[in-house]
């Protein structure tokens, strides 16, 4: 093969390197920049594992005719509860988007200021027991859309398929979302067992941060997003599955 691999990676705000101080710290980035005897053409695009998730992938399958699918699962909307859904239910869409500002506002206080993060947990934590919360999506629907996804990769021809399974969230977002480790831990069963049925390659994203409590350390303020080691980590476990499909070093 004369021209560069191309890799698509189909992931998230962790994979797309938006919150880190410089996004070529990224993972899939620093493979394609550092994979020894390989040239590669990176795609990034967010995956949301919804209805048309799969109908999504199939025009970036057929926009870039890759060599290398990464799937970088995420359990966020099946895992995380918030207010800005309840109130659509309850008010309608114009009290949900008036809370949804807030929670972005509280997401990028957390990453930005630890103490103004800090002041803004019992506000938050009082608006969830009055108001109630609801999570984006089911962990059943989630999990569907990426069965559907490995389904449809499963029948690309001489394209290694990668799945990266979920880096989890810290202890303080569990505590926020009674049973997000109920949910996470199924998550990831569920779809390490699915990704195995299609012989994809498998890549724990908690499992290469040293798992639960060790991994914390790897997380950015937020609890959500990993920092540049965790990339790093991450990155160093892709290179030899993909070097040792293509001819890499």
């Amino acid at each position: 093969m004369t021209r560069p691999l191309r890799m698509l990676v189909l992931g998230h705000s962790d994979s797309d390197g938006t919150r880190l101080t410089d996004s070529a710290d990224a993972w899939p980035q620093v493979v394609a920049r550092e994979l020894p005897g390989l040239s590669i053409e990176l795609t990034h695009r967010i995956l949301f594992p919804g209805q048309s998730a799969t109908k999504f992938v199939e025009k970036e399958l057929a926009a870039g005719t890759p060599d290398i699918v990464v799937v970088a699962v995420s359990s966020f909307s099946a895992a995380f509860a918030f207010v800005s859904n309840r109130l659509r239910d309850l008010l309608g869409d114009r009290a949900a988007s008036v809370a949804i500002r807030l929670e972005h506002l509280a997401g990028d206080l957390s990453v930005s200021n630890q103490r103004l993060h800090q002041a803004t947990i019992a506000p938050r934590r009082a608006a969830r027991r009055l108001v109630g919360t609801r999570p984006t999506s089911t962990l059943e629907a989630t999990l569907d859309a990426y069965r559907d996804v490995f389904q449809r990769l499963a029948r690309e021809e001489d394209v290694q398929t990668i799945v990266l399974g979920g880096a989890g969230y810290t202890l303080h977002h569990e505590r926020m979302n009674p049973g997000m480790r109920v949910i996470t831990e199924r998550f990831d069963a569920e779809l390490l067992s699915a990704a195995q049925g299609h012989h994809f390659d498998w890549v724990s994203h908690a499992g290469v941060m040293g798992g639960r409590g060790t991994k914390e350390r790897f997380f950015m303020s937020d609890g959500i997003h990993t920092d540049e080691a965790g990339q790093r980590l991450v990155a160093d476990s892709m290179m030899p599955l993909i070097g040792s499909r293509w001819g890499g070093a």
